[in-house]
């Protein structure tokens, strides 16, 4: 899949705490609505978007930091501003910190030198802007030039207000593709028919699957034992069980009562069973011993070389790991000799809750005080929630562009005079033969991301990323959308943003005492060991602050679920 730079919201430093302080605790300011001097020109491009009379230049500060664009990058980014000034009359002017993003947001806010717009804002830093009166409230424009972007927010657009009902930004890499999963189990195909091809609704059955194949398929063809399962674990990727604990029907690692409190995982019956299901690989001698010391990389290596069965995981991660591999190896290899993704749930739970879609957006952007026509600006963004402003955005310069000096040219997407267009025939079958590769794709690529909507467009085919269109011609896709139908659920009032340095703390401090403990629960030898290692876990969480936590997790829920409700 597509690696866009994201933007995690990170602890404030003291910079900005006493900067606040200064500022009488942050109270709210208000801006004034300014008055646009826009005007279209009459002429309206392929695009649809009309052309101003003058040249619309817009400064912008991308405050991705460390997320920030690579070298071939910033062609690509120079090949698409040229081509916005040259087909749209539009001037972007970038500007990329480089480092901590959100300290160097910190230094602007207190120093004023910051632009017309700045993108990749976490949210806790909207909020600062907006209380110092920094940040443009764009509520006023949304039913006038901004249609297009509250059509995106949808149903959530209340999420998306402030407790004023005021919104000050607009989300980037918001929505979701609501029929892909993100996690689910895996099953190797051909072994899975091996063994007869067994129905698989509960984690007894693919416990069962899974025995099965070892029992049949002991050895890799190197001679090596096999695992059942595999776990792993390092500083950007672990195996969490949080996620598993929705194939028992947790939401987000948390059971969620009537009254919308929210517990633990680790303190929920059903938290208990995920975890001794999973000690019953250990006991059987089916789980990997290392799984809570392979790092990614090691276990990657170990699951290329046939030794694991099964996986618990992201959709994606058996064909990166296993199927990809496999096939640059041995241009032969058998159709069938692939990973699927399929999903279970415990009988009684009412559903496996495997993907969580949050729609309100990764990080945000916002129009600052500096801008002398907001609503100008507005218009552009708003270009962008289109389905031909998505199209420029993710899938870059339509009809070719060259590639540096090598003497080919990226080509996706074709458009003409009239905006008849088309997905380059080539490109397709590339995506449906899961060939295609975004290697070259830093050359056309470029336009800020301003506003970003992932959802699918209304004709339930296109979207922003190139490979995650046309599923129902995809065999294995399309055998991974009907198994997982049901899984996915909309977390988004489930999200917690704002957030207190102690709940910040008790967040970082809970995470951090699962990873330590909760792996002695699933390795232990027998059930005296397991239960103390339990106890050890649920004291840990509790010192950890875990009650600080549930409290701020339910107080959020509840205040999200009115806000839903409120027309």
């Amino acid at each position: 899949m597509k690696k866009k730079r994201v933007i995690s919201v990170l602890v404030a430093t003291a910079l900005t705490a006493s900067m606040l302080a200064g500022c009488g605790g942050g109270s709210e300011k208000t801006t004034e609505k300014k008055e646009s001097t826009f005007k279209g020109s009459g002429e309206v491009n392929r695009f649809g978007w009309e052309k101003p009379e003058e040249t619309l230049k817009i400064d912008v500060l991308d405050a991705s930091g460390y997320y920030a664009p690579l070298e071939a990058q910033k062609e690509g980014e120079k090949n698409s501003l040229k081509y916005l000034k040259d087909e749209f009359n539009v001037e972007i002017n970038v500007e990329h910190v480089s480092g901590d993003g959100k300290e160097a947001l910190n230094l602007a806010l207190a120093s004023g030198d910051y632009p017309d717009v700045i993108t990749y804002v976490p949210f806790s830093m909207v909020e600062k802007f907006a209380k110092m009166g920094k940040a443009v409230e764009l509520t006023p424009y949304m039913d006038t030039v901004g249609t297009d972007i509250k059509k995106s927010m949808g149903e959530h657009y209340n999420l998306f207000l402030d407790d004023k009902e005021k919104l000050y930004y607009v989300p980037t890499l918001m929505g979701a593709i609501t029929e892909l999963p993100d996690r689910c189990a895996h099953i190797r195909y051909d072994e899975w028919k091996a063994i007869g091809s067994p129905e698989i609704k509960t984690p007894e059955d693919y416990y069962n699957a899974l025995n099965a194949i070892l029992e049949k398929f002991p050895k890799t063809p190197n001679g090596e034992d096999r695992y059942a399962l595999s776990f792993y674990s390092d500083s950007g990727h672990y195996t969490d069980p949080a996620a598993l604990s929705g194939f028992w029907g947790l939401k987000s690692g948390y059971k969620i009562d009537d009254d919308g409190n929210f517990t633990h995982w680790a303190f929920t019956d059903e938290g208990k069973e995920m975890t001794k299901y999973f000690n019953q690989y250990h006991l059987d001698g089916t789980l990997d011993p290392d799984s809570f010391a392979n790092n990614y990389e090691q276990w990657q290596t170990k699951f290329s070389n046939e030794r694991v069965v099964g996986c618990v995981g992201e959709w994606w991660i058996t064909y990166q790991s296993g199927h990809e591999i496999w096939q640059a190896e041995d241009p032969n290899l058998p159709e069938d000799k692939r990973f699927v993704q399929i999903g279970f749930k415990d009988e009684d739970a009412e559903s496996a809750n495997l993907s969580g879609k949050n729609f309100l957006g990764s990080y945000c952007t916002i129009i600052t005080d500096k801008a002398e026509d907001p609503e100008a600006i507005m218009r552009f963004m708003n270009f962008q929630a289109t389905d031909m402003g998505t199209a420029l955005t993710g899938w870059g310069i339509p009809n070719g562009t060259p590639i540096g000096d090598t003497g080919e040219e990226v080509k996706f997407w074709n458009i003409d005079e009239e905006g008849n267009w088309e997905v380059d025939p080539e490109a397709k079958e590339q995506i449906l033969a899961e060939k295609w590769s975004y290697d070259n794709a830093y050359y056309e690529e470029g336009i800020p991301w301003l506003f970003v909507n992932q959802s699918r467009w209304e004709d339930g085919v296109h979207d922003l990323w190139p490979n995650q269109m046309w599923y129902d011609e995809n065999k294995w896709k399309s055998m991974m959308m009907e198994n997982l139908d049901g899984t996915i659920y909309d977390s988004s009032a489930l999200t917690l943003r704002e957030k207190t340095d102690e709940q910040k703390i008790a967040e970082q401090s809970v995470t951090d005492a699962w990873k330590a403990n909760w792996g002695d629960a699933v390795m232990a030898d027998n059930d005296k060991e397991f239960e103390a290692a339990w106890k050890k876990l649920q004291d840990s969480l509790t010192s950890a602050g875990v009650d600080t936590l549930e409290q701020a997790m339910s107080d959020n829920y509840k205040k999200n679920m009115e806000k839903m409700e409120t027309k």
